[in-house]
């Protein structure tokens, strides 16, 4: 969701299928004139062959040095010294 000038509210949809089983309770948490709403799903464990795996980025003081080191020397003037925003995109 993006707030652009002149936004006045923010809006969440959450999409549910009626089968499942949920409750839905006020949660006030004191940060605004607007409460949140808590939503508790029960019986949301599918079975086992729908579960798939993927990677996740392991997030920490080593691999953002190293990912700063790469950056670091990276060849950026292909980049920045061009005048066609397409062409930088595309040397990015």
């Amino acid at each position: 969701m993006r707030i652009f000038n002149g936004s006045s509210t923010a809006i969440d949809n959450i999409f549910i299928h009626s089968s499942r089983s949920f409750t839905i309770n006020p949660l006030i948490i004191g940060l605004s004139d607007h409460d949140a709403q808590l939503l508790k799903l029960k019986s949301v464990i599918a079975p086992m062959q729908e579960f798939t795996s993927c990677y996740v980025r392991n997030l920490n003081s080593f691999t953002v040095d190293e990912f700063q080191s790469k950056l670091f020397t990276e060849i950026w003037e292909d980049i920045f010294e061009g005048c066609d925003r397409n062409v930088m995109f595309n040397n990015f």
